[in-house]
């Protein structure tokens, strides 16, 4: 007991000691919210170009994409629930395996979480674009409404941070199933998908070359330990918020995938749309492409939103445990908003953008696939230690538990989906 006793210390970062005196915002709800904010514009845009490799592949792809992060959510939710980190998974990795991972952990969520910010911004911009009927060259001006509006919400934080991240949550669920609901009516599965089921032979290459990109459906779930210190109860409250939320994500992923492939005009030119859910909303609603595109803005807005969020979190907290420079742990004195963090990450992302959109903005594919390349180290790392954790310290006391077996097989097959998604 001394040993897991010492290893429950390490664990504990400043956030935590913090959580005593700090003012709690959120609760269960607002944490399953969250998850559904970060989410959600996955499954808006992106999700389709894995349609390219064939339908078979698509489909498994989502399948066993979904799987690995149920797993991944198993494995957290009974991590956190034993020891409440809201650092992320770094620290997690720290203590089973070492600073250097830890590190190196800490390093690629920080990266990936900045690029994904501007995997969002950039077709933000491109979609309002189109529903004002804007020229492309004022697209900046969008960039800028987005860091200024997103920027002044998290740094504001506490009440005003979590309502607005609760109702755009909602707003953008709803518009999920909306569209579920009332484009199946116009579904003819035979007519656009039939023929790919009947006549096509899943391919091992194509099903693997797009493995990657169905993360678009579920990615970013697996931070919302980050906001630990804004609950009461985070053992108790985070881990039934994230299996509840990746539950969702799976429905809603399954959803979307049938309804929008079992529509016109089929998945050869689904495959690169930029907005796919808009045929069935148009054939639902009788509106032109430019008014539908409206119901996209919300998730697609969400997305970047949270995944602000999350840099912002997880760069503070490794500032705090003396990874990052100092200067990161600076936050508000009334909502300890890390406002530093905010304002240096939202920099490189806007760096970022910039060097994308007057070069080639092709390039957001290869910074995606960078990131899916940090996320499988990531995740490698948190199956890995999970399983160190889970027979190493077991007796210590957690609110949920996951079967033995039943966890270690989920971090095994997690383990393997990131071998193939490497590859």
């Amino acid at each position: 007991m001394s040993e897991v006793s010492s290893k429950k210390s390490m664990l504990q970062s400043h956030e935590e000691e913090d959580h005593k005196i700090a003012t709690k915002y959120a609760n269960i709800y607002d944490v399953y919210l969250l998850g559904i904010t970060i989410v959600i514009g996955g499954q808006v845009f992106s999700w389709n170009v894995s349609l390219a490799a064939g339908y078979w592949e698509a489909f498994f792809g989502m399948m066993t994409t979904g799987f690995l992060y149920l797993s991944l959510i198993l494995c957290i939710a009974e991590m956190t629930s034993a020891l409440p980190f809201s650092g992320g998974s770094y620290g997690f990795v720290r203590v089973c395996l070492g600073p250097f991972f830890g590190y190196l952990v800490g390093c690629c969520e920080t990266l990936q979480n900045i690029a994904y910010v501007a995997s969002a911004v950039i077709p933000l911009a491109e979609m309002i674009s189109t529903v004002l009927q804007t020229n492309e060259k004022y697209e900046p001006v969008y960039w800028t409404f987005f860091f200024i509006t997103s920027i002044a919400i998290n740094i504001i934080g506490g009440n005003v941070f979590w309502k607005f991240s609760r109702y755009i949550g909602i707003i953008s669920l709803l518009i999920i199933l909306l569209y579920i609901g009332c484009a199946a009516q116009f579904s003819d599965f035979s007519k656009w998908s039939g023929s790919y089921v009947k006549n096509y032979d899943m391919n091992l290459t194509n099903f693997l070359t797009n493995l990657p990109i169905c993360a678009w459906y579920y990615i970013g779930v697996e931070s919302l330990p980050l906001s630990c210190v804004d609950c009461n109860e985070p053992s108790k409250e985070i881990p039934y918020a994230m299996i509840a939320c990746i539950l969702t994500l799976f429905c809603t992923a399954i959803g979307v995938f049938f309804t929008t492939t079992s529509q016109y005009p089929g998945i050869d030119e689904l495959s690169g749309a930029m907005l796919p859910l808009n045929y069935g909303f148009q054939r639902a609603f009788g509106l032109s492409d430019d008014q539908v595109t409206w119901l996209a803005l919300p998730a697609t807005y969400a997305t970047g939103f949270g995944f602000m969020f999350i840099y912002g979190r997880q760069m503070c907290s490794m500032a705090r445990s003396g990874l990052f420079p100092s200067i990161f742990r600076l936050r508000t004195k009334e909502t300890r908003s890390p406002y530093i963090a905010l304002l240096v990450g939202s920099m490189f992302a806007a760096i970022g953008m910039i060097t994308v959109y007057y070069t080639e903005v092709t390039y957001l594919n290869e910074i995606f696939y960078l990131c899916i390349l940090c996320s499988n180290y990531i995740y490698s790392s948190v199956f890995l230690c999970y399983i160190i954790f889970k027979f190493r310290y077991d007796s210590m006391q957690r609110h949920y538990s996951n079967n033995k077996v039943v966890g270690v097989v989920a971090a095994v097959y997690g383990i393997g989906y990131c071998i193939l998604s490497t590859i």
